[in-house]
């Protein structure tokens, strides 16, 4: 995951618009925090602290380290670890949206 990819990950667990957070940054509108995003834009490391403020975690989130992505990185270790369940994410992978949804609902419905 880029930082760009962790930046919009966060802002959405957070609930965090686009417009809400370039407001936070100083920015005059969401399609500079689009192009960081998107990698179009790289956040100098002086402005790390700003960014991590901003989207209220810890600066290391931004790097993909610390608590904020602590579950996630032991599921991709599990995963990674598996030969099975790497094969099964690559099948998940290669699957159109509508299906993932479909998918997602019928564990859903198993796992109750």
């Amino acid at each position: 995951m880029t930082v760009g990819q962790r930046i919009r990950y966060i802002r959405k667990q957070k609930n965090i618009t686009q417009d809400e957070l370039a407001q936070k940054l100083g920015f005059s509108g969401k399609s500079t925090v689009s192009n960081y995003e998107l990698d179009l834009r790289s956040i100098e490391l002086k402005d790390v602290e700003k960014w991590a403020s901003a989207l209220e975690v810890d600066p290391l989130a931004l790097l993909g380290r610390g608590e904020f992505f602590r579950e996630q990185n032991e599921l991709i270790a599990k995963i990674t670890s598996d030969g099975d369940m790497l094969d099964i994410v690559k099948k998940l992978y290669k699957l159109p949206e509508d299906k993932i949804v479909l998918l997602n609902s019928l564990l859903d419905s198993w796992l109750v």
